[in-house]
């Protein structure tokens, strides 16, 4: 602990002086842009919005990960496509039911409280379903390939398709 003089000697150093005026707050008008800059444009498979309205709406990436750019070279058919965003929903469905911690820090302190209910069981149903539908093989290809970013390619495209024709029902 400090002393009392300490104390009073660093208030008085830090005080501010009297004939400062606090400057007028000073504010950036920057609109929120859903529009990509040009450098990222160059990347990937652009859909532009058309109609009304079109400056307000959003211009969407259609190759944003690896199953969109796999749609957007012909690799894989529509069908095969919407396979695959299926499983992507299923699975994060059932992902956030899990409620996995990831990395904490020390100093993140304090345990959650404990939830004594059951969730949304839904998601787990549909999981499973789709788990003993298409076999666990399947489900770990679709898993691995699936979560793959933009750039990447599959580990096997014949296996990744044969696995989006089971998951899709063909």
């Amino acid at each position: 602990m400090s002393s009392k003089a300490a104390r009073k000697r660093n208030k008085r150093k830090f005080k501010m002086p009297k004939d400062v005026q606090p400057k007028e707050a000073v504010t950036l008008r920057t609109a929120p842009t859903t529009r990509p800059t040009w450098e990222r444009l160059q990347h990937g498979c652009w859909a532009e919005p058309s109609g009304m309205g079109k400056n307000m709406q959003p211009i969407v990436d259609l190759a944003s990960d690896m199953i969109g750019e796999l749609y957007q070279g012909r690799q894989i058919t529509t069908a095969q496509e919407q396979a695959a965003r299926t499983f992507q929903e299923v699975r994060a469905a059932w992902v956030a039911e899990l409620d996995l911690a990831g990395f904490k820090s020390c100093l993140a302190g304090g345990v959650g409280g404990y939830d004594g209910g059951d969730g949304n069981p839904e998601a787990k149903t549909a999981y499973q379903a789709i788990e003993r539908r298409i076999g666990m093989v399947k489900t770990a290809i679709l898993e691995i390939e699936c979560a793959k970013l933009a750039g990447a390619k599959p580990n096997c495209l014949i296996a990744l398709r044969r696995a989006l024709d089971v998951m899709g029902g063909y």
